[in-house]
């Protein structure tokens, strides 16, 4: 179980990256990622 923890901490760390790159597009207030996919 700890494997599949750590894949998929580095799987949201990745989705993290990835919303940090269009965060420019994004609100920084609250959660970002929330508002980055309902700004989509």
């Amino acid at each position: 179980m700890e494997s599949e923890v750590f894949v998929s901490t580095r799987k949201v760390q990745k989705m993290r990256q990835i919303m940090t790159a269009r965060a420019g597009m994004c609100s920084k207030q609250g959660d970002y990622v929330r508002v980055c996919i309902g700004s989509i």
